[in-house]
């Protein structure tokens, strides 16, 4: 098992409430192939433990042939 220490951090925006935020490092993204723009979601096990979720990705939408006054 590995272990990726992270502290969580906090966000102040002008006008608006204070808002944790915690960074998932890159060692761990990459680890587990996660990419930019990916969605995911935290699920609460308990009160000591959160899991990382990825949402299921939708199948590709079929690509359009390409007309030859594209190309």
């Amino acid at each position: 098992m590995s272990h990726y220490p992270v502290r969580v951090q906090a966000v102040r925006s002008k006008g608006c409430a204070e808002r944790p935020f915690v960074n998932l490092p890159i060692a761990l993204a990459r680890a587990l192939d996660i990419r930019k723009g990916e969605l995911v979601e935290w699920k609460i096990v308990d009160r000591r433990r959160l899991l990382l979720c990825r949402a299921p990705t939708p199948s590709p939408l079929p690509r359009k042939p390409k007309k030859a006054s594209d190309r």
